[in-house]
């Protein structure tokens, strides 16, 4: 087993589904009182996305885009695989090998930091939440996009 960190509203669903069973080593069951299988979940899931009026997605794919989406985000590669719960950061290096515009926003990083280095303003690199197309333009309603109209 390994700890897996919760948002307080998922942390109290789960709270919720162990007092239902207190006895059971499952966190979800079915109707019947057994752990879901794999089609079972999948058929509910479904179901889900279709009330909630969005594409239907499966577990993997959800899964896929968390991971993706951290990815974008910048968090650190390690912590990811940690997330993920690989044993190996291989397995994670799938989720950024083929995305081109992280790859591009990374190298804008790097650039930027140059720039200020060279301007005297020196110090550690810092995040940016820099949103931009792929000519490098401020996307419409992004931080920077706001900054130019003032």
């Amino acid at each position: 087993p390994r700890d897996v960190p919760l948002t307080e509203e998922a942390h109290q669903i789960v709270e919720g589904e162990l007092a239902k069973h207190p006895d059971s080593p499952f966190v979800f069951l079915n109707g019947d009182g057994k752990p879901y299988s794999t089609h079972s979940l999948d058929t509910r899931l479904k179901r889900c996305c279709r009330r909630a009026g969005i594409e239907s997605k499966s577990v993997y794919s959800m899964r896929h885009t968390f991971a993706v989406v951290l990815a974008g985000s910048g968090v650190n590669l390690a912590l990811i695989k940690e997330l993920m719960g690989h044993s190996n950061i291989s397995t994670t290096t799938r989720y950024t090998k083929h995305n081109e515009e992280y790859h591009r926003q990374a190298v804008q990083f790097v650039a930027d930091h140059c720039a200020r280095l060279q301007n005297g303003e020196g110090g550690k690199a810092e995040k940016t939440d820099r949103v931009t197309d792929r000519g490098g333009n401020a996307k419409k309603g992004s931080p920077q996009d706001k900054d130019t109209k003032a």
